[in-house]
């Protein structure tokens, strides 16, 4: 949980690499190799200059080693990144607009995700902030994207509140 600047972290995994998620006001994703865990090999932020508030990264979604999906809480719009670059100016490769999703605070409050078929089911949580996080009058929701284009395809609202993960059963379908 929430322990105040330095705290939050979250974690990622693919392939040889986990990734290191730094959530609240931290803003960076942290490579290793599970072949030498101790050593990173980069560091990068996940907001586009300092002076912005904090984009509350949540999680890492892989495509493959090239392409994911960066998760930001606090943002309108999903990164679609480069988890292999060598350089801070070539992991973010573009942004996908979500604004169209938010509620009434302005955002749609991203938090996980899973890949099935090529699609992206992305989590929206959309609690108001301006009542400490709390759900507000617009309800969860899961928003659907072609992983080839990057375009938004499909939203499906949830019957539930505050959702906490998503994931894909074989034979089952996703829950």
């Amino acid at each position: 949980g929430y322990s105040g600047k330095g705290g939050d972290y979250g974690l990622a995994a693919y392939g040889e690499y986990f990734y290191r998620i730094g959530k609240m006001e931290i803003d960076s994703i942290t490579k290793y190799s599970m072949h030498n865990p101790s050593k990173p090999i980069y560091t990068y932020r996940t907001i586009d200059n300092p002076d912005d508030s904090s984009s509350n990264p949540h999680d890492l979604i892989f495509v493959d080693e090239n392409k994911a999906y960066l998760i930001q809480f606090a943002l309108d719009h999903l990164w679609v990144v480069n988890p292999s670059a060598t350089k801070q100016k070539d992991f973010k490769q573009k942004t996908i607009e979500l604004s169209e999703f938010a509620d009434a605070d302005g955002f749609p409050d991203m938090y996980t995700g899973t890949i099935v078929d090529g699609k992206l089911y992305l989590v929206l949580q959309r609690l108001n902030q301006n009542y400490n996080f709390r759900p507000g009058d617009a309800s969860a929701m899961v928003v659907v994207i072609d992983t080839t284009s990057d375009e938004v395809i499909d939203h499906i609202e949830l019957e539930t509140a505050n959702p906490q993960a998503i994931a894909y059963l074989d034979g089952f379908g996703l829950y």
